[in-house]
């Protein structure tokens, strides 16, 4: 039976009584209640999201410098492993035609095999989808 509903229907008893220091404790109590169901729902909602982590972590594969998610017999990719170290966001890094990877939060920059590009090789790479800020 629900908690709460059982409460009322106690409280819904008493007051047949007329008795003013039973009908605070039942609302008291009634008051608790709800209280220790608001904070079970709380609970609940981190045990989700905290299970949807573990998720995401356990189907994260890290190669090259990249982060790649698994799913199925496929993959989906890539996505800094820069940022997921950091905070746990997965951030899709963003491709230019294939030859080098930039992450739009941290704006790193990998070539496709996942080595670090260098400003040199930057001025060769013009081309991209976004360009780096500084830093």
């Amino acid at each position: 039976m629900d908690p709460i509903a059982a409460v009322k229907d106690l409280a819904n008893l008493v007051k047949k009584y007329n008795d003013i220091d039973l009908n605070r404790k039942i609302t008291d109590l009634s008051y608790e209640v709800f209280e220790l169901a608001q904070s079970n729902l709380k609970l609940k909602d981190q045990v989700a999201k905290l299970e949807a982590s573990l998720s995401l972590r356990e189907s994260l594969v890290p190669r090259n410098n990249f982060y790649w998610l698994i799913k199925g017999d496929g993959e989906d990719g890539p996505f800094c492993m820069r940022c997921y170290d950091k905070d746990g966001a997965p951030r899709r890094m963003i491709s230019d035609h294939g030859r080098a990877f930039t992450c739009p939060a941290c704006y790193l920059v990998l070539d496709k095999d996942g080595q670090h590009v260098d400003s040199n090789m930057r001025a060769r790479l013009q081309g991209s989808v976004i360009q780096p800020k500084p830093r």
